[in-house]
């Protein structure tokens, strides 16, 4: 193990493949709110798969089918798309609020997309059209530019104008997230260059105590993971960033370093007094295999599906609301609940805790579809577990952390 020290990062996201910088989307409180106590982005470059001679051609076709499941209007062409990213409140997972394409994308031919795929178009704003698609389960609203999409389908706020907050950001007349939150910058910069990262932040409720098995650290608001894939070996970052210089303890990141299950060896630990950073390498083709959940079989089914949810916790009723936002649709009896403080989640298929009481084992869930039910403590854990048909592999969907976790 080695320690080094290096400088505090400063910038916004950006690298060869983002164009436009991550950090220029990201919308600031208090236009886009975050009631969990965290802010989330996870982004891929579908291109980056798409040329990489080091993934098998089902994994390369499995990020196809997430780009589908993220902008599930048009038939965009992952070797066409640089970066897709996905923007939410967040506690210790997220499901997505909006989500961005930058590429090779044509405006015209995005707008005609939209418009096959019912889509009604409802304005214009600072150089981007706006769409919008309502239907009795969701309410849809794009934005589409040259070089750029973005689709809002976050259930907690008006789509239509989140939408145009989001362009608003992007072209400098909102502030940016990175503006207004101290420290966010440093973490994005060691986490967003790269093929793939995914990072929650939140500032004003960091943990409480250590937990080294999950890399959870006292003092911690931050964390990311990040990899740049290679032929065959893979670079791969995780990163935590502290409310305190004072609050890291190396030792314990190097332990947690040395024992998790992670995808890679020789690993380094870097920090600049706030920000501790993990760095390593391994197969690319092992690396994306444990970032999807597990491979894929002989005939090329998807080893599990690809799905963003939204959680909506009232703490005066103790009620958590979690709704399939986007992305594939799940059957849902292969679709249960397990964690701590989660009442009456605990074992429960989806299908019994469904606000549809037509949902049952066999039916098909997709975006909008609801599950309902009780916890019993603000600190609750859970984690959606999807199971494959036969039961041999379960794989964590989604987690999320209760206001006091």
């Amino acid at each position: 193990m080695t320690v080094t020290v290096a400088a505090t990062a400063t910038g916004n996201g950006g690298d060869r493949r983002t164009g436009p910088a991550v950090g220029n989307w990201l919308v600031a409180p208090p236009v886009y709110t975050f009631d969990l106590g965290g802010f989330g982005v996870v982004g891929q470059s579908p291109s980056a798969f798409a040329e990489s001679d080091a993934l098998s051609t089902a994994q390369q076709e499995s990020v196809g089918e997430s780009l589908r499941g993220r902008i599930p209007s048009l038939e965009l062409s992952p070797a066409d798309v640089a970066f897709v990213f996905d923007v939410a409140e967040g506690g210790r997972n997220f499901g997505p609020g909006y989500t961005v394409a930058v590429g090779d994308i044509d405006a015209e031919t995005a707008r005609s997309g939209l418009s096959d795929s019912g889509f009604e178009r409802v304005g214009e704003r600072r150089g981007f059209s706006l769409h919008r698609q309502e239907t009795e389960s969701l309410d849809r609203v794009a934005a589409a530019g040259d070089g750029a999409l973005v689709t809002v389908t976050d259930p907690g706020s008006d789509p239509l104008t989140l939408t145009e907050h989001v362009v608003d950001t992007r072209t400098g007349a909102n502030p940016r997230y990175t503006d207004t939150s101290p420290g966010f910058d440093s973490i994005l910069d060691a986490v967003v260059p790269g093929d793939g990262f995914s990072l929650l932040f939140a500032p004003g409720g960091p943990a409480s105590e250590t937990v080294v098995e999950r890399g959870q650290f006292r003092g911690q608001i931050g964390r990311g993971v990040s990899y740049t894939l290679g032929d065959p070996d893979a670079e791969f970052v995780s990163a935590r960033l502290f409310r305190d210089a004072g609050d890291i303890t190396i030792s314990e990141v190097e332990t947690w370093a040395e024992t998790a299950a992670l995808p890679f060896d020789g690993t380094e630990v870097e920090t600049d007094g706030r920000l501790a950073v993990v760095r390593g390498e391994g197969q690319t083709g092992e690396l994306a295999d444990w970032l999807s959940g597990g491979s894929e079989d002989d005939t090329g089914d998807s080893a599990r599906p690809q799905v963003g949810f939204d959680y909506d916790y009232n703490g005066s009723s103790s009620e958590l609301q979690i709704t399939h936002a986007s992305g594939d649709p799940f059957t849902a009896g292969q679709v249960g609940f397990a964690g701590t403080g989660i009442g009456e989640f605990a074992g429960a298929p989806w299908h019994d805790l469904s606000t549809d009481e037509a949902v049952t084992a066999s039916s098909d869930v997709g975006p909008g579809g609801r599950a309902v039910g009780q916890v019993e403590s603000r600190s609750f854990e859970i984690d959606i577990v999807w199971s494959s048909e036969d039961g041999a592999q379960s794989v964590v969907l989604s987690s999320q952390s209760g206001p006091d976790g």
